[in-house]
């Protein structure tokens, strides 16, 4: 069976490449450590990341609301990557989650091969699994 170096190899020779060539030879290896990098996110836990706190959230009932969030992922079809931004917003009940919890719960989700839709529901389900959240919504806009 072929090292996982050995079809970057291979992927280069189709596209037409020599991957021995001097701009080529550590190519393989730079591949893979950065897709190793950008599906981090499977080997993430939601549960681990959104850490809630009851400090300041007593009698609290309005909307807290995080937007602009910025990602990157990888379309699941093609492995081309996008870009766009995310809002959050969530209604508590008996604790908060920090702002930058929620941060870390979009890059999460960004760092796995992806559709912006899914994306949306799963940081919403998130939220809600692991908060005791009135109101979960999330949007992500590809750009």
């Amino acid at each position: 069976m072929p090292s996982d170096e050995d079809l970057i190899r291979k992927l280069l020779m189709t596209l037409g490449e020599d991957p021995d060539r001097e701009g080529l030879k550590e190519t393989p290896k730079r591949v893979l450590s950065a897709w190793k990098y950008w599906m981090s996110g499977y080997d993430m836990d939601a549960k681990k990341i959104l850490k809630t706190f009851h400090d300041g959230a007593t009698d609290y009932d309005e909307l807290i609301f995080e937007g602009g969030i910025p990602f990157v992922s990888h379309c699941e079809h093609h492995m081309a990557p996008f870009f766009g931004v995310v809002h959050i917003g969530y209604i508590p009940e008996d604790e908060i989650v920090g702002l930058s919890k929620l941060v870390r719960l979009v890059e999460m989700y960004a760092l796995r091969l992806q559709v912006q839709e899914r994306m949306t529901v799963q940081i919403a389900k998130a939220l809600e699994e692991h908060t005791n959240a009135l109101v979960c919504s999330s949007s992500a806009f590809a750009i």
